[in-house]
């Protein structure tokens, strides 16, 4: 059990490292994206108004 424990805490600290570097690199690539079209930083999804 405490073999088991200790890789689920790994494969824990793995998913949270992975989840917090991706929703860096989204937010760098979605602020890049806005820089290029000179808009204002906007959360509102891009489907929602294409134009």
């Amino acid at each position: 059990m405490a073999n088991l424990s200790i890789l689920l805490r790994r494969i824990f600290k793995i998913l949270f490292i992975v989840m917090i570097t991706g929703l860096m690199l989204a937010w760098l690539f979605l602020y890049q994206q806005n820089k290029l079209h000179g808009k204002k930083f906007n959360p509102i999804p891009v489907t929602v108004n294409p134009l």
